[in-house]
């Protein structure tokens, strides 16, 4: 994609359908969708916990 001059979402939002078939091939569909906040893949909201972590924030002197 950098290649390419995608950079980010809005970039490979701006391409055709078309232009991202040239591109992508069959990952086409993804990208199309997936820029425009379309995604129907199943939430799964309880997932295994695999890490935790804490963090301190001291005061500058």
């Amino acid at each position: 994609m950098k290649r390419m001059h995608l950079h980010a979402g809005a970039d490979l939002k701006a391409l055709t359908k078309q232009v991202l078939s040239n591109y992508f091939g069959k990952s086409e569909k993804f990208y199309y969708r997936i820029v425009r906040g379309i995604d129907m893949r199943p939430v799964q909201p309880f997932k295994e916990t695999k890490s935790l972590a804490a963090e301190d924030t001291f005061e500058m002197t």
